[in-house]
């Protein structure tokens, strides 16, 4: 329920929501002028209107959920919205900076662990295979001289 008007509003979705019927068969609209009979030049409800953006009002986040957190603000609805829009960026600001920090942390974990391990595929691949001809040669020099002691031994016999 809307704590302001007291209107049901949860079954209201994308698919049914629309503007008044009154404002769609034109039998309600918003008059430029105060008194209906005046001349088609009367603007006067236009500019009590336009005067509003200039009117020093209370926004109180309460007058909309009396839940809300927040301040209330005392000034023009023009202020109010430059208000909102500092606001924001200060808070983007922010939240920029830590998600910055929380990458640039994330980045030195990453390093510190990498240098930890120490495991990098490829070298351990390229070593492998060095090492590999290294045992090769060394089972090749053992078997050198034992052909060689073999061959003095029954050779003499």
């Amino acid at each position: 329920m809307d704590p302001v008007t007291g209107q049901v509003t949860e079954r209201i979705t994308a698919s049914n929501i629309s503007i008044s019927k009154g404002w769609a068969d034109g039998s309600v609209s918003i008059q430029a002028r105060e008194d209906a009979n005046s001349a088609s030049g009367d603007t006067t409800n236009l500019a009590k209107f336009l005067a509003l953006f200039d009117q020093k009002l209370d926004f109180d986040p309460t007058h909309l959920d009396p839940n809300a957190v927040g301040a209330s603000y005392h000034g023009s609805f023009e202020d109010m919205l430059l208000k909102i829009q500092s606001t924001l960026a200060e808070d983007q600001t922010s939240t920029d900076a830590v998600l910055n920090n929380h990458l640039i942390t994330a980045d030195d974990i990453y390093v510190s662990r990498e240098g930890v391990s120490g495991v990098d595929l490829n070298d351990e691949a390229s070593n492998l295979m060095v090492y590999q001809k290294a045992y090769t040669a060394a089972c090749r020099l053992m078997t050198v001289p034992e052909e060689a002691l073999d061959s003095l031994i029954n050779g003499t016999v």
